[in-house]
């Protein structure tokens, strides 16, 4: 997975990575670590991070690198956040992914 998104990367290609903070399967620490080693990879510095809302309520916490890569976590999200957070997982398409396209 990780050459698939350097290459996505080198070619200026933005990507937003989402999991649940509450995912026993695939923590988000392994996550990050995997993208901290990505991101020195390609000399990008984690340039945020800080907490994305959800409405009134805290959706979980962002980690940008660069303008390029982000990281967002969903709190009480599991391995399927689309299932187990259906509207925060439609909040991060909508508010991170779409927007960041136009």
């Amino acid at each position: 997975m990780l050459p698939a998104l350097k290459n996505l990367l080198q070619l200026s290609v933005p990507i937003t990575i989402f999991s649940g903070d509450q995912d026993g399967i695939i923590p988000i620490e392994g996550t990050l670590q995997h993208l901290e080693k990505l991101a020195e990879e390609l000399n990008i510095k984690l340039t945020k991070k800080e907490t994305w809302s959800f409405g009134t309520k805290e959706g979980g916490l962002k980690y940008e690198f660069g303008d390029l890569l982000k990281f967002l976590t969903v709190k009480g999200g599991n391995h399927h956040v689309t299932s187990s957070r259906p509207l925060q997982a439609f909040s991060i398409f909508t508010s991170f992914t779409i927007k960041w396209m136009h």
